[in-house]
């Protein structure tokens, strides 16, 4: 006869067993490993993901927005890639975590080969594919990754996340623009001080109209609406309004990078474009102008067969949804990329 003991003792081993399967279960199908390379004199430190066993894998590095990104920012994308046999690079950014540099140093061809030197040195391990060898490119990163195809043949495919086809110089017109209206500035106040910081950018490399500028600034600084700018630390940003005599020369000054490179504009390549390319939005994205950059995306597919364009209708610029509980990606978007990414 069992015993009520003998039921219980029976059921703790039942559930033992199943705990213990489920443990095995989700058991992690990648390694990951922490590497040191080199741009030059910038050490870029970074991690690598990948599948636990196997070879030939292909390759993704994926390369950071314009904030200060860690190797661990983009792991959900990492750890997705790597379970499925697609070996990951992410890294800190230049001047970030691990990794050396001044970020406010450099402009979007140095960020563009610290990217590919997670190529470089990727290639030479003995388990990837260095037929099959691409970039992710978020926000930012997803603007000046554009420049491989004309740089080198080592890159197969791109995939651009939520990064900008206006130029940088637009793309910061914009955001003042939304960011100033968005802390209670008319839309007057936002359109005057998008328009000064356009022609404060131009001020630091071309060294004229510095009157005027600074006659504007003043005039903005005494404005009752000062507060909205202020929230975004709008004026901070004119550390260099001096007489063009005074100023350092263009390479010693510390600016964002944008900044350095305020007339590049990825939709130059992409009627010519020869690898590869699939570009994603979202509709819900508040950082870009989504719905110029889909437009000008959309151009670009139909004239050129190597490009596509993926929009999703409620993601935002890092393309997680927002709802009820909480944020997520879309459904099936790491499926999705990863099934491009193999077909490519």
């Amino acid at each position: 006869m069992k015993t009520k003991f003998h039921t219980l003792n029976f059921r703790a081993f039942l559930f033992i067993i199943i705990i213990s399967h489920s443990f095995l279960s989700c058991k992690k199908k990648y390694a990951t490993e922490n590497v040191i390379y080199k741009n030059g004199d910038i050490i870029i430190s970074a991690r690598i993901y990948k599948p636990v066993s196997g070879s030939n894998f292909p390759v993704v590095v994926i390369v950071p927005s314009a904030e200060p990104d860690t190797k661990e920012t983009y792991s959900d994308y990492a750890e997705h890639f790597a379970t499925n046999g697609i070996v990951t690079i992410c890294y800190d950014k230049r001047g970030t975590g691990q990794s050396t540099g001044n970020i406010m140093k450099a402009d979007f061809n140095d960020l563009f080969f610290d990217a590919y030197a997670g190529i470089s040195y990727i290639k030479e391990l003995p388990y990837v594919d260095t037929t099959q060898m691409g970039f992710i490119g978020h926000s930012q990163g997803g603007m000046y990754i554009f420049m491989a195809d004309s740089i080198t043949n080592d890159i197969a495919f791109l995939i651009d996340i939520s990064g900008s086809a206006a130029s940088p110089l637009d793309q910061s017109h914009y955001n003042i623009y939304s960011k100033i209206k968005e802390n209670g500035g008319s839309e007057k106040y936002a359109d005057s001080l998008a328009f000064l910081m356009d022609d404060y950018i131009r001020y630091l490399s071309a060294r004229n109209n510095y009157t005027s500028i600074k006659s504007r600034v003043e005039v903005a600084l005494s404005d009752p609406e000062k507060p909205a700018a202020d929230k975004i630390n709008y004026f901070d940003q004119f550390k260099y309004l001096y007489p063009p005599e005074q100023l350092p020369l263009f390479d010693a000054m510390e600016m964002y990078p944008f900044m350095r490179s305020c007339n590049y504009e990825a939709r130059k390549f992409f009627s010519t474009f020869s690898i590869p390319a699939l570009m994603i939005y979202g509709k819900k994205d508040r950082v870009i102008n989504s719905a110029f950059c889909v437009e000008i995306a959309k151009q670009a597919e139909q004239q050129n067969d190597l490009i596509d364009v993926k929009v999703y209708e409620n993601a935002n610029h890092t393309m997680k949804e927002e709802t009820l509980t909480g944020k997520g990606y879309p459904d099936n978007f790491f499926e999705d990329l990863t099934s491009w990414i193999k077909l490519h």
